[in-house]
């Protein structure tokens, strides 16, 4: 029996503007694993260790404690220049992870909150047009690989909240 999900779980129109973006927690982790990209590189896999909470918008938005992230999915030969662990993007990353593997808003909004969170965390809106083109680039390939289980299993360890405080999942 095959279970039907709402893709995405918040359906925001492709233009509509983010309008306040907010970190409410630090991002506490521990490295978990590794796994391999590609056959012959590794990337550091780590496991929240608190729940992270952040704000876009009107939505509050929480990773649950035991999720897995890679922070930012750099190429290995560009973790040189852009390493995954960077205090001026670690956050964003995994907050534009979530609304990734969740699906829960659009894919363009998440990636405009992936650059608009870089800018106002760093002020660097050259670092932030490099994040925002390199997931309009690639972030496709990385979509087209969900499935039902998969999102289902990313949206068992978050939690939403509109600005009312009314709980809009789970």
């Amino acid at each position: 029996m095959s279970t039907l999900i709402q893709r995405p779980l918040i359906n925001i129109a492709p233009e509509t503007q983010i309008t306040k973006i907010e970190f409410l927690t630090d991002l506490h982790c521990h490295f978990d694993h590794y796994e391999r990209w590609m056959w012959f590189w590794k990337t550091k896999i780590f496991r929240l260790t608190d729940d992270f909470a952040f704000s876009v918008n009107d939505y509050l938005i929480t990773r649950h404690i035991g999720t897995l992230t890679d922070f930012a999915s750099i190429p290995p030969p560009l973790k040189k220049i852009y390493r995954p662990d960077d205090k001026r993007w670690i956050r964003q990353a995994v907050g534009h992870d979530a609304m990734y593997e969740c699906e829960i808003f659009p894919k363009d909004f998440a990636d405009l909150f992936l650059e608009k969170s870089i800018e106002a965390e760093s002020g660097d809106d050259f670092d932030a047009d490099v994040f925002h083109a390199a997931v309009e680039l690639f972030g496709d390939k990385v979509y087209a690989k969900h499935t039902d289980k998969s999102i289902i299993n990313g949206r068992n360890l978050l939690i939403i909240y509109n600005i009312n405080g009314d709980l809009i999942y789970p």
